[in-house]
């Protein structure tokens, strides 16, 4: 199982060349798993399927700080507990 963190900054820095950069690494590494830090989600954006593509299934944490994780499988159940 090949397992990835990043931390994406949200869309601070020169996000365009960055987004690219990130795309094309995250799509040579082919994790089984990532973890983010500081992502986007709006109503009308999502930045880590911006990110993935289609092959991963995203879940946001919906509460404290923007974390998600790209698991290739879906996810059953919370994955963050208050408190940890």
């Amino acid at each position: 199982m090949r397992v990835a963190t990043l931390n994406v900054w949200a869309r601070n820095g020169c996000w365009s060349k960055r987004r690219e950069v990130l795309i094309a690494g995250l799509r040579d590494l082919r994790p089984d798993l990532v973890a983010f830090q500081e992502s986007v989600v709006t109503d009308d954006y999502d930045q880590i399927v911006d990110l993935l593509g289609p092959d991963y299934h995203v879940v946001h944490q919906d509460e404290g700080k923007p974390m998600a994780l790209g698991p290739r499988s879906p996810v059953a159940g919370p994955w963050v507990r208050s408190g940890r």
